[in-house]
């Protein structure tokens, strides 16, 4: 699906198409529709906004880490099971320890972000391809 819409790899994008949703949904003009769609357009506002505050934010931790040497120190420390990816988990020490104030709404929106392949864990391209800005994030 990411293939044929780029914009859902993008919180924003994704809250865009739930406030689309929930617009053509609301638009059903019954009762219970326009409940639901309403629900789906706030779910959607409120996907665009953590997306715009992950967004800022994440632009400090790339302003944080000043070269690709640095970048493989930061992701080797966080790296608790030595295994060449970031959990969720290490990704939140990795964000703590930078002194970055995300919270966890935040914190899960930047690593599904950067998390290209949806596999639950961030592996050293997937953050080297964000951190030199060629990824959607």
């Amino acid at each position: 699906l990411y293939a044929q819409a780029q914009f859902l790899r993008l919180i924003t994008g994704r809250g865009l198409f739930y406030a689309f949703t929930g617009l053509l949904q609301f638009s059903h003009w019954s009762f219970l529709n326009m409940i639901s769609g309403c629900f789906m357009m706030f779910v959607g506002v409120l996907y665009v906004l953590v997306g715009r505050s992950t967004g800022k934010k994440l632009q400090s931790v790339r302003s944080a880490i000043t070269d690709e040497t640095t970048l493989q120190a930061a992701f080797a420390d966080h790296d608790s099971d030595h295994d060449g990816f970031l959990t969720q988990q290490d990704f939140n020490g990795m964000i703590s320890s930078m002194d970055l104030n995300l919270n966890a709404n935040e914190m899960v929106a930047a690593f599904t972000a950067i998390d290209e392949d949806d596999d639950g864990k961030v592996s050293f391209d997937e953050f080297k391809t964000w951190w030199t800005g060629s990824s959607l994030v």
